[in-house]
């Protein structure tokens, strides 16, 4: 599989489950970094009640998908970073 397709099928995996996360995924942006075995996806909540279910209990949902997205990274040896931050 060429590194251009393995880079679109995890980022649409990584935007749809993070948009399965919130209430309202209009209020998500999810911006992609592409490097040459790199990816960071940084997702920006433009609300607090978004962010807070991003983020989850003591950093449970955000941990959890860090570590989804870096094993989903390996299988295709790339290494896959996963921020969140409230939009400014």
């Amino acid at each position: 599989m060429a590194k251009v397709e393995r880079f679109k099928e995890l980022t649409d995996l990584v935007t749809q489950l993070t948009k399965s996360l919130v209430d309202e995924p209009e209020t998500l942006v999810i911006e992609t970094y592409k490097g040459d075995s790199i990816l960071l996806f940084t997702v920006k909540a433009k609300t607090p009640k978004t962010l807070s279910f991003l983020i989850g209990k003591k950093g449970s949902t955000v941990s959890a998908m860090r570590h989804l997205v870096r094993c989903l990274g390996a299988r295709y040896d790339l290494k896959v970073v996963y921020e969140v931050s409230e939009a400014k």
